[in-house]
């Protein structure tokens, strides 16, 4: 009874944790949840067949480690720790570098869960003695990254430096860097853009089949799913905006926010956004148009929604709802395409009443 109880209080423990780490990261853990379903459901159903070949292992390894060293740049609160052990004999110092630890060990945690995974398909000793060497290298490297960014010393010593961006770099890019480039807006960035590119090349290797199908509209679907994952990020960026700034010093309308993200969002996914249309008219202009309207329809409404308030998680629901709700009106005739035009002025009309309380927090 008693080590049942053990188990229990540390079960407890362990869920309380992870939902305060999906509140404050629920966009990452949603997509990352979405992913690992679809995958586990196609490799269930044979779908997906995996192939242990070293080259795959090396670019998810990689991915993987970028991963965990753009999660290292998130900011967390190392007052916490230091309060909770405050009556205890321990140094402030080494409870610091114990949380270090632990934070650069959390941030690998998909690295190593996949290094487990791919031991069996690691015949030769070499290659599982430098997926190790990989796993304690992105230990050590995000154990830095944290360490430099909240040590009390290196935040000290760093109040009185000038900015390390390009002196080419004008002011106004220097801010919209500054605010929107969070660790979990990259992280969903990366995972769009290089689930769109896997895609891509796939489209592109049998080109000729693609003309052959009768239902191309999935090639569209897939890919305005894609993209959207990384429209998604913009929520979490839109709260590290130095809203005290924007509120005393220089204040905005909602017209210079919505522009000012938009500029943004497209310098990331623009690219893209041209090759998915060059694309998309090889195949089909028709399906192209029908599926553009929805995509940009999208791309506005997640950045209402992000300029709402409210909780992360609930506005990262709604906007998963608005996205499989569009995407479900692109399979019926095109003159229900108005429908997406609903939502999209309901959020505008939210976002323009709503924007104003950032200026509070």
């Amino acid at each position: 009874m008693y080590l049942m109880a053990l188990v229990l209080f540390f079960i407890g423990i362990g869920l309380k944790r992870l939902l305060i780490y999906f509140k404050n990261s629920p966009f990452s853990i949603i997509w990352l949840v979405i992913i690992i379903t679809s995958f586990l459901f196609s490799i269930i159903n044979g779908y997906i067949r995996i192939l242990p070949e070293i080259h795959i292992i090396i670019v998810i390894t990689i991915f993987l480690l970028l991963v965990s060293l753009l999660r290292s740049f998130k900011k967390v609160n190392i007052i916490t720790n230091l309060t909770r052990f405050s009556k205890s004999s321990l140094q402030n110092r080494y409870i610091l570098f114990l949380h270090y630890i632990k934070r650069a060990v959390i941030n690998n945690v998909l690295l190593i869960l996949f290094s487990i995974i791919s031991f069996d398909s690691l015949v030769n000793y070499g290659y599982i003695f430098i997926m190790l060497t990989v796993i304690i290298i992105s230990i050590f490297l995000s154990f830095l990254l944290i360490y430099q960014k909240h040590h009390p010393k290196f935040k000290h010593n760093a109040r009185g430096k000038v900015s390390k961006l390009p002196a080419l770099c004008s002011p106004q890019i220097k801010s919209i860097l500054y605010d929107y480039f969070t660790s979990d807006f990259l992280i969903t960035a990366i995972l769009s853009l290089s689930l769109f590119t896997i895609f891509m090349i796939e489209i592109m290797k049998d080109i000729q089949s693609v003309y052959e199908l009768e239902e191309k509209q999935y090639l569209f679907m897939i890919t305005t799913i894609i993209l959207c994952i990384g429209f998604a990020g913009i929520i979490d960026s839109i709260k590290n905006i130095n809203w005290k700034f924007q509120a005393m010093i220089s204040p905005n309308n909602f017209k210079y926010h919505i522009k000012r993200t938009s500029y943004f969002l497209f310098s990331v996914f623009g690219l893209f956004i041209l090759f998915f249309v060059f694309i998309g008219a090889a195949i089909d202009i028709l399906l192209l148009l029908k599926f553009l309207f929805c995509l940009i329809l999208l791309f506005f409404i997640s950045i209402f929604i992000a300029f709402t308030t409210g909780s992360m998680l609930i506005k990262g629901i709604i906007l998963i709802l608005n996205i499989i709700f569009s995407i479900w009106i692109t399979t019926l005739p095109i003159i229900f395409l108005a429908i997406i035009a609903i939502p999209f002025f309901a959020f505008l009309f939210n976002a323009k009443n709503e924007y104003r309380e950032w200026y509070l927090t």
